[in-house]
């Protein structure tokens, strides 16, 4: 029942961020070629509600300006600050917020997202440590602590990055003129954006400058790659 809960939710993530595929087997090894050209290399989201609100920081590094055309360039550290509403209602003032992570304090202001769900804002720091939020509108206030959904028992992003690519070689070796690669690389640990699923996973994908996007999902307790996209 887990594995068919886990699968599904797989196949929503990956079907949302490109399409969904089919799993295969794997080789092995890295090369320098991928891990020079990653763009986006989201490590870990931090999480935590109450009666009142959702919140969720997402945080890594990525290229700035922030584009999936296929082209790699430096990264900078982000986190995207994101609130939503328990309780749908008109009111579209922003949220003033500070987050307290070890011993870094940063204030700022979350506004309505265009899609209207979720209030957000992002900040050009990597977020870690303890982490907690306090958030303010009008007269009403909270503090709410946010747990790492990235854990010690889960495999680490190279190892994610070593599974996923392995097992979309074939496909990605097209991507390759002599030993350079014609791409960008996205390392991200991500959950179910369809909220179908309380699963994470780490998405591993190869952007070409052709056009064409290899990916791979990974349950990141497992190890195991459980959706793949190789068309």
């Amino acid at each position: 029942m887990k594995k068919t809960r886990i699968y599904k939710a797989a196949v929503l993530v990956l079907t949302l961020l490109i399409a969904a595929g089919i799993l295969a087997a794997c080789g092995s090894g890295v090369d320098s070629a991928i891990t020079n050209n990653i763009s986006e290399l989201t490590t870990n989201i931090f999480a935590g509600n109450s009666e009142n609100i959702e919140v969720t920081l997402t945080t890594g590094e990525r290229e700035a300006p922030y584009a999936v055309d296929g082209v790699s360039s430096a990264r900078s550290p982000y986190t995207i600050v994101s609130i939503k509403p328990l309780s749908q209602g008109s009111d579209q003032t922003a949220y003033d917020y500070v987050i307290k992570a070890d011993k870094n304090e940063y204030r700022g202001k979350l506004n309505l997202h265009p899609f209207g769900i979720t209030f957000t804002d992002t900040i050009s720091k990597k977020t870690s440590g303890t982490v907690s939020i306090t958030v303010s509108r009008g007269e009403y206030t909270e503090e709410i602590s946010l747990n790492p959904q990235h854990n010690a028992n889960m495999i680490s992003w190279e190892t994610a990055l070593e599974t996923g690519i392995n097992c979309i070689r074939s496909e990605v070796s097209s991507l390759y003129q002599g030993k350079k690669l014609n791409g960008e690389v996205y390392v991200r640990f991500t959950g179910d954006p369809m909220n179908e699923s309380p699963d994470y996973f780490w998405y591993i994908a190869v952007v070409g400058n052709n056009g064409k996007t290899y990916a791979a999902l990974i349950n990141p307790l497992s190890g195991e790659v459980v959706a793949a996209k190789k068309i």
